[in-house]
């Protein structure tokens, strides 16, 4: 794999510190940015669904438990920098696939669905395809 130029990392580092390990997973900076984004609201929404449980009278963004440890979303998300940029496929981190009008929750060690071409050739809904 050929490697980033020097001059696309600085870019990236100039708009978040967070997006060069997510630059070498994706070798597109608009993909580093979508992963990024949608990492941080993940964060955001663990942290505040969290919240809401233990405290049903306010909910704010404060912390979340990842792997027996208090975090901050801040702090999650990072996290989840470092293992996206380890490999670990963004869907595992999410959570969730979309497969056609489908969202599919996946966690590791599901194969994460991909959508059949010869479905778009054929204009037939990719649903109907899956298997019960």
């Amino acid at each position: 794999m050929p490697r980033l130029p020097p001059t696309l990392l600085r870019q990236a580092t100039t708009i978040n510190p967070l997006l060069p390990p997510l630059l070498r997973q994706t070798r597109d900076l608009n993909a580093a940015k979508n992963e990024l984004r949608w990492m941080k609201e993940y964060a955001i929404e663990r942290v505040q669904k969290r919240v809401s449980r233990e405290n049903n009278k306010h909910v704010g963004i404060s912390s979340v438990r990842f792997r027996n440890r208090t975090l901050g979303w801040r702090t999650l998300l990072e996290k989840m920098v470092k293992e996206r940029e380890r490999g670990v496929p963004l869907q595992y981190l999410l959570g969730t696939e979309y497969f056609g009008e489908l969202e599919l929750e996946v966690r590791r060690g599901v194969l994460i669905p991909r959508c059949v071409p010869r479905a778009k050739k054929d204009k037939k809904d990719i649903t109907s395809l899956i298997l019960f």
